[in-house]
């Protein structure tokens, strides 16, 4: 691996998981694709690499930290004129998220990223409002200040960073009056990205190929021995075998909560395979216990404080009474409530919920 110092910036669409309860397949589609549509251009425009998208959620790197900002402004802006030109369209209007941290990290050969400053920025951006952009003092410090005008929020503990952390926010009246880039300056942008399209999708003929051959050695193979796949492999195979689905997804709780205990709950955040998962399977899952469990771990581990969790969680517990039953449910169930103390109002339905798990 090489390091560099690089400005991180993660921006997460406001209230994704509700808009999937109550959207179908192909509105859940739309959306993301407008997502991306949206927000690609601009990270481009502003010198930014995309690292990885997560269905609802951009992670990307900038060496400028300015840029880094100015992005961040400009995607709110995007999404300000497409929600005033659809007002009506159903859904309501697309919001982000967006927090951005400075720093050393380190890049694997395939370019991803893995840090400090990677794990703060998620932790800014699950912290941060709809619609604003939270800095670290490190992002604060090395940006051209000049050029963007941000205020003290004060300093914040966050989990997993073993530190107190001094917060920026864009100043929102600022914000407001930035003006939003043309669609000139967007179309000129998307060239680069229509020559990568276009190679992509070579590559990714080939790859079905390659996929197709696997298959048929791997179906050779347990025609002679029997059916040794796990949970996940026989619901990928047959959607309908439910019972396998829901193994698949025990065992993905359980794992959330061992990442959780020894401290990799970070890297499985950046990766994005569990909300991956929880994104491409809710349509089918998303009303059986198992899906529901695995989707509330995963965000009381990663975003607490995020508007719509709290009143999810409570939700949850009350129509899900295995959940009482599950120590290591309740011991994350407490932690949350002691790190949500810096938000009154989602301590409070915390506290609700755990009263429910215990009986109360």
């Amino acid at each position: 691996m090489r390091t560099q110092t690089l400005s991180i910036l993660l921006s997460d669409l406001q209230g994704y998981t509700e808009r999937q309860a109550r959207s179908s397949r192909a509105d859940q589609a739309r959306d993301l694709e407008l997502h991306e549509q949206l927000l690609r251009p601009v990270f481009l425009a502003f010198a930014g690499q995309i690292v990885k998208t997560m269905g609802d959620a951009f992670l990307v790197c900038f060496e400028s930290p300015t840029n880094a900002v100015l992005a961040a402004v400009q995607v709110h802006k995007q999404l300000e004129r497409h929600n005033r030109e659809h007002a009506a369209a159903a859904g309501g209007p697309l919001r982000v998220r967006v927090g951005i941290a400075t720093g050393e990290v380190a890049r694997d050969d395939r370019g991803d990223v893995f840090g400090d400053a990677v794990n703060l920025a998620a932790r800014l951006q699950a912290s941060a409002e709809p619609g604003a952009v939270w800095l670290a003092e490190s992002t604060f410090l090395a940006m051209n200040r000049n050029e963007v005008q941000a205020f003290e929020v004060g300093a914040r503990v966050f989990r997993g960073v073993p530190h107190e952390v001094k917060v920026y926010r864009v100043l929102d009246d600022w914000l407001q009056a930035q003006p939003a880039l043309t669609v000139a300056q967007l179309q000129q942008a998307l060239a680069p990205v229509a020559r990568d399209a276009r190679r992509t999708r070579r590559i990714a003929l080939w790859a079905v190929l390659v996929l197709v051959v696997l298959a048929s050695i791997v179906a050779g193979v347990a025609w002679g021995r029997g059916d040794e796949r796990s949970p996940q492999q026989r619901f990928a195979a047959n959607p309908a075998d439910l019972a396998s689905a829901d193994a698949w997804l025990r065992h993905e709780t359980a794992s959330l909560y061992q990442a959780e205990q020894n401290g990799t709950m970070p890297t499985v955040y950046r990766e994005g395979r569990i909300a991956a998962l929880l994104r491409e399977h809710a349509a089918l899952l998303g009303a059986r216990a198992p899906f529901r469990t695995l989707q509330l771990v995963y965000l009381l581990a990663n975003e607490p404080l995020a508007p719509e969790v709290p009143a999810l969680c409570l939700t949850t517990v009350r129509q899900l009474p295995e959940l009482r039953d599950d120590p290591a449910f309740v011991a994350l169930l407490r932690a949350t409530v002691d790190y949500a103390g810096k938000e009154p109002a989602s301590q409070a339905i915390y506290r609700q919920a755990l009263d429910v798990v215990m009986g109360g």
